[in-house]
């Protein structure tokens, strides 16, 4: 994975919590991103985990 789209990925997660933060005003935790999906999945978000 390049370098400098996992940070804008990561960038664009962050500006994103934060206007959710600012409309709900409240706080959320901010969800790790993995890059790792392999095969048939588009992506997989886990709840539990707070992962992306």
């Amino acid at each position: 994975m390049d370098i400098e789209l996992s940070y804008k990925a990561k960038q664009v997660m962050v500006d994103c919590i934060s206007l959710a933060q600012q409309a709900f005003k409240r706080s959320f935790p901010i969800p790790s991103i993995t890059f790792n999906v392999r095969g048939k999945a588009a992506g997989k978000a886990y709840l539990q985990l707070n992962q992306i």
